[in-house]
């Protein structure tokens, strides 16, 4: 009895050494049976070849780089750490994020131009001035993301003669014209928090990058409208001098604003601009609803009593004007008729009077807006924006 279990025990030993044998054996012939597997399905230093963030500015909103459903299929423990503080850690690249490739504007497009015209294919009419200023904030992004040459143009519409980067340049041939197309895919979502509006930016650049990729060429352009908001986080004062320039007035134009602030006693920067948006198919009409002038009156109100600044007030609705300074005698106006930019029946006077209020708003130190619509005013926010101008929206309900 007893030597049947020596014998037994004898024969496991000889098996369990023979198992530990065959693992050595297999972990030694591991690393060359990896290389096989390598060459076999081309995976050697595959994480080598995943692209890094180098600058997360770069990319304006890890939100659109790292795609939602890539974030939820992470395991709990995966730490994205942006700020890399290992000063030991010789290979800075190990703690970075993985990124999924940004779209491809193609190599035969060498320069996108957005071009402000009253009508583009299919009849879609043109909208206004601080739209297409806020454009130009969108595509200087773009154009820093995506390494591209941006040019804007004003064609065909008077109020290219009263801006300087305008005023000279060549107009678009008519075969380029009548085929400019406007791209209407919306990247924002507008948020009203206690009755004051701002909004949300989304990255739509796969969708706007495929769609300038199926652009007509001429000769390395493509050409095309667009409103779309920029990331309000990655606005730079190098964006805002930019756009300064682009749409400084002429000589002629500066000439009427120093005129018409010096006639109402304004100095720059020492006065707020009160700017109240209503409809456009009410422009300079007297329909407007009391509780609307009630909740104006009301906020000016509070605004005067803690400011020794002058109040000018800019609005598309003259009555509204006429009601405001009869019931505040302080508040300083200009009663002209002025138009919406987008507006082909205007004529310079009226066109004139307009870009008069955006440049008088431009040297204000604050401007507090009302607006009826969910999405504000671009006339007001994007002067506020350009000119470093502390701005607040609120929304006017019926």
């Amino acid at each position: 009895m007893l030597n049947r279990i020596l014998e037994n025990q004898k024969q496991h030993n000889i098996n369990e050494r023979n198992r530990l044998n065959k693992l050595d054996k297999k972990n030694n012939n591991y690393e060359t049976k990896q290389k096989r597997l390598n060459k076999k399905h081309n995976t050697k230093n595959v994480l080598n070849k995943i692209d890094v963030i180098d600058n997360l500015q770069e990319y304006y909103n890890i939100d659109d780089i790292l795609q939602i459903k890539t974030l939820n299929s992470l395991p709990n423990n995966f730490n994205l750490n942006f700020n890399n503080n290992n000063n030991n850690n010789n290979n800075n690249n190990n703690n970075k994020p993985l990124y999924i490739s940004k779209p491809i504007i193609s190599n035969l497009i060498k320069k996108i131009n957005i071009v402000y015209q009253y009508e583009y294919l299919n009849s879609e009419p043109v909208t206004g001035l601080g739209d297409f200023i806020r454009s130009c904030y969108f595509m200087n992004q773009i154009s820093e993301k995506y390494n591209i040459e941006i040019n804007f143009h004003i064609n065909k519409h008077p109020i290219k003669k009263y801006l300087q980067y305008f005023e000279n340049k060549n107009f678009i041939s008519d075969e380029i014209m009548k085929n400019i197309q406007f791209f209407k895919t919306e990247n924002y979502v507008y948020i009203n928090y206690n009755n004051i509006i701002n909004y949300k930016y989304k990255n739509i650049d796969k969708i706007l990058i495929n769609y300038l990729n199926s652009l007509q060429l001429y000769d390395g352009n493509v050409y095309l409208y667009l409103i779309n908001h920029p990331d309000q986080k990655y606005i730079t004062d190098n964006h805002k001098e930019k756009i300064e320039n682009i749409f400084k007035p002429t000589n002629y134009l500066n000439d009427k604003i120093t005129y018409a602030m010096n006639k109402l006693n304004l100095n720059k920067n020492k006065f707020k601009v009160i700017h109240i948006r209503t409809e456009d198919e009410i422009l300079n009409n007297n329909i407007i609803l009391n509780n609307r002038i009630n909740y104006i009156i009301y906020t000016l109100r509070n605004v005067i009593s803690q400011t020794q600044d002058d109040l000018f007030i800019i609005s598309n609705n003259n009555y509204l004007k006429n009601i405001l300074l009869h019931k505040i005698p302080k508040l300083k106006t200009i009663i002209n008729d002025i138009s919406h930019t987008a507006d082909k029946n205007t004529n310079d006077e009226k066109l004139i009077n307009t870009l008069k209020d955006f440049y008088i708003m431009s040297n204000s130190n604050c401007i507090y807006s009302f607006s009826v619509y969910q999405h504000g005013s671009g006339f007001s926010k994007w002067c506020a924006t350009t000119y470093n101008i502390p701005y607040v929206c609120y929304f006017l309900h019926k």
